[in-house]
């Protein structure tokens, strides 16, 4: 069975992380669009330009500390923000 996800928008945690970024992947492939999550916002930013080097998807990155109150605030306003 195919899945298409097209228009859809799956949010990964621990996305630098092996696990993460290849899960990100294989959304992609199912052309779901994309947002990361993960302290190492630079292996986002890098994991982002390998996924839409092959595939037509968004993606948007933010770094988070799902341990911390502040810094889970900080994301969801910023998600609120850009997708209302």
């Amino acid at each position: 069975m195919q899945y298409n996800f097209k228009n859809k928008i799956t949010l990964i945690t621990g996305s630098a992380g092996n696990l993460g970024s290849e899960t990100a992947i294989e959304f992609a492939k199912l052309n779901s669009n994309l947002i990361l999550i993960d302290l190492k916002i630079k292996k986002l930013i890098s994991l982002k330009k390998k996924i839409i080097s092959k595939y037509k998807v968004k993606i948007d990155c933010y770094e988070c500390d799902f341990n911390n109150e502040i810094s889970i605030n900080s994301f969801l306003r910023s998600i609120k923000k850009k997708f209302k």
